[in-house]
Formats: C-alpha cells, sequence, structure tokens
C-alpha cells in the first residue's frame, strides 16, 4: 500500500508549535550542603588571591634581583676605576717631570713604573697579561696576525707580540695579536730530501 505523502508525523510539520522545553527541577540543598559549598567558595577565592600575591611577589624578586646585579656591575666597574686613578696620577706625574727637566730617559722610567703599577692592579683583580714572545703558538690564547719564516726559531714559536693578551680568572678577556715563526720554504725541502730511503 502506497503512502500518502500529505501524511506527516506532527513532529515534521512546518506549521506545528515546537514543544516548550522543560523547566528545570530547582536544586534544593540542605543547611548543611549550603554550608559546604560556601566553604569550597571561600576557599576557591583564597587560593586566587594567594596565587595573585604570588605572582606579585615573584615580580618584585625578579626586579631586585635585577636592579641588585646591575648595582653589583656598577660597583666593580667603579672599584676598577678608583684602583687605577693613582696609576694614571703617577703617569701624570712622570709626563710633567720629563717635561720640566726635558730628561726623557726619566720619562721612560717613569712609564715602566706606571706599567708595572698597571699590571699590578690589574692583578688585584683577576686579570693577567698572557705570555706569548717566546712560546708556542696556542689558538686558545692567541690571534696570528703575521707570519715570518725564519730558521732561527722553531716553527710555531711566537716571534713577536703586537699588543698583549689578557685573562680574566683563567677566562679569555681578549687574545695577543702575534707573529708566528714558520719553516723557510729552502729548510722544508731540505727536510724532505734528507729524510731517509727505505730502497737503499
Amino acid at each position: 500500500m502506497t503512502k500518502d505523502p500529505d501524511k506527516r508525523n506532527d513532529q515534521t510539520r512546518p506549521d506545528q508549535e515546537p514543544e516548550a522545553a522543560p523547566e528545570p527541577t530547582p536544586v534544593t540543598l540542605s543547611p548543611a550542603e549550603f554550608e559546604e559549598l560556601l566553604r569550597k567558595s571561600q576557599e576557591t577565592e583564597a587560593f586566587l588571591e594567594m596565587a595573585k600575591r604570588a605572582k606579585a611577589d615573584f615580580a618584585n624578586y625578579q626586579k631586585r634581583v635585577q636592579r641588585d646585579a646591575a648595582r653589583a656591575a656598577e660597583d666593580a666597574t667603579a672599584d676598577i676605576a678608583r684602583s687605577l686613578l693613582p696609576v694614571l696620577d703617577n703617569l701624570g706625574r712622570a709626563i710633567d717631570a720629563a717635561e720640566e727637566e726635558h730628561d726623557f730617559p726619566a720619562l721612560l722610567q717613569g712609564i715602566k713604573l706606571v706599567n708595572e703599577e698597571m699590571l699590578k692592579t690589574l692583578s688585584t683583580f683577576g686579570i693577567e697579561p698572557i705570555e706569548a714572545r717566546g712560546a708556542i703558538f696556542d689558538p686558545s690564547r692567541h690571534e696570528a696576525v703575521f707570519s715570518e719564516a725564519t730558521s732561527e726559531a722553531e716553527p710555531h714559536t711566537v716571534l713577536d707580540e703586537l699588543h698583549r693578551g689578557f685573562l680574566y680568572k683563567d677566562r679569555l678577556l681578549r687574545p695577543a695579536a702575534v707573529k708566528v715563526a714558520v719553516a723557510p720554504p729552502d729548510t722544508a725541502e731540505g727536510a724532505a730530501d734528507s729524510e731517509p730511503n727505505d730502497e737503499d
């Protein structure tokens, strides 16, 4: 039997009003349950307040640490500068004395003394010069700027120092710029020719 297409379920008719949603059943709490709910709500608010205070305290702590670190760096710089002021004073005295007396050997001697005083002052802060002349080239401490072919020194020996390098408590502050010895070409060829022949 063929169904009549005009006969539809009442729920699918477009002119039918949708059924109203059932009203929610009111929740009834006993006095004990209400007190428990209120207590938990208060605890939640307390935890949130504690979290806000902890966040604010940590932000203040970070600012204080950064401020203290900056102040410590400034104090360290001031200590070094304060220690170097007498060195500058002595250098000025040496120059004044040489200009008045026109005694340039005395000026040279004065500059040498100031240089020694400067190195001694830096040493009190853990800053030491790097030994370069005559040492074997060390790429972790030396920077090869020039090389010179010579037979008067072993290859890779530092011949000269263009500027001094310095360490701060075994940490490299600045490498020493150096000139390094290399073997002359004829020496290298002669060494190759002088090697024993296995066929002999």
